[in-house]
């Protein structure tokens, strides 16, 4: 069986041997309940992406959603996957999106080789008011 970081470095080789380019998209928390959503733009599809999205505490491991948009969306890849293992990327797009992060300081690849978050990531349920005036 392999380690999480034997699973995360062959979804981020896959990932850049096929071609896939990321892209950060930062979106209100209010409306999607998450910080970062990373566009991964498909090698093979005009008009498909992939979007991947990241979630954790501080200092806790990462979740990732990948969810396959556009063209023949799903039909020759992986559904959507709705929450991965913690700090492990669900398939090469969450690993190539998980990289990207890690490049910009979001998210490191702790000595367990799970990725973990540098800051608090809102996940779906946090309240992205909470301590402020109302």
């Amino acid at each position: 069986m392999p380690t999480p970081a034997e699973r995360n470095l062959a979804a981020y080789e896959r990932a850049v041997a096929e071609g896939h380019r990321a892209f950060v998209r930062s979106i209100d928390s209010t409306r999607i309940g998450h910080r970062y959503v990373v566009e991964i733009v498909s090698h093979t599809t005009p008009g498909k992406h992939y979007e991947v999205r990241a979630s954790a505490s501080g200092g806790g491991h990462v979740y990732f959603s990948c969810l396959p948009v556009g063209p023949d969306a799903g039909v020759d890849d992986h559904q959507y996957i709705e929450r991965s293992q913690p700090g492990i990327a669900p398939c090469k797009h969450a690993a190539l999106a998980a990289r990207r992060l890690s490049r910009d300081g979001i998210i490191v690849l702790g000595d367990d080789g799970r990725w973990t978050s540098t800051s608090p990531l809102p996940g779906a349920g946090d309240d992205p008011f909470a301590g402020l005036n109302r």
